[in-house]
């Protein structure tokens, strides 16, 4: 795909990149998002990424609020929205 467009990449690097280790970012989104999920069920599937990440401290889970939003999107997770509904 990327050699119809003029850029070349030598083979060795697309299979360096498939062989790679994962980042220790990947390996700790995986422990948190299993920790995320854990929250939002034990909440009745209400709360949201602010809610999730203040229970997440309390439990001594330190972690930043955009990465609790991030791996939430990544999962699929949402709060459930309050407020008027529109007509």
């Amino acid at each position: 795909m990327l050699t119809e467009f003029g850029i070349k990449i030598a083979p060795s690097t697309y299979y360096a990149a498939l062989t790679r280790p994962t980042s220790r970012r990947e390996v700790e989104d995986e422990k948190l998002m299993i920790e995320i999920q854990r929250v939002y069920e034990e909440n009745y599937r209400v709360y949201g990424a602010k809610k999730i990440w203040r229970q997440l401290l309390r439990e001594g889970v330190e972690v930043g609020r955009g990465r609790v939003e991030r791996l939430m999107r990544r999962l699929g997770l949402a709060g459930v929205v309050r407020g008027k509904t529109s007509r």
